[in-house]
């Protein structure tokens, strides 16, 4: 049993997407996506992943440990204006505020 929450908005991507599933089985997922996504091992936080024709391009992460907030890119060269609107999905989406523990 699948139980999926979507929350879809339009904007720079043609959809973007926060997920909360309690199971996640192979789903066909829009090519150009974002995923909220949390981290609780190494690192322990929460970011965007931001992904273009399948393939992750970007993933902008906010660590409630160390306090910082980083870009990760998978490709060599993003455009300005793409880099631009992942860091404005992530303000919009993502607390500026760390969690304190």
């Amino acid at each position: 049993m699948f139980s999926v929450s979507w929350n879809i908005k339009k904007g720079f991507f043609k959809y973007y997407y926060y997920f909360t599933l309690s199971v996640f089985d192979i789903m066909e997922l829009p090519k150009d996506r974002v995923i909220i996504a949390g981290d609780v091992n190494e690192r322990d936080g929460i970011g965007v992943e931001i992904y273009r024709e399948n393939k992750l391009v970007v993933e902008i992460f906010r660590d409630d440990t160390k306090k910082t907030r980083a870009i990760t890119l998978y490709q060599k060269e993003v455009s300005l204006e793409f880099m631009e609107e992942c860091i404005r999905i992530f303000k919009e989406e993502i607390s500026w505020d760390f969690i304190e523990y």
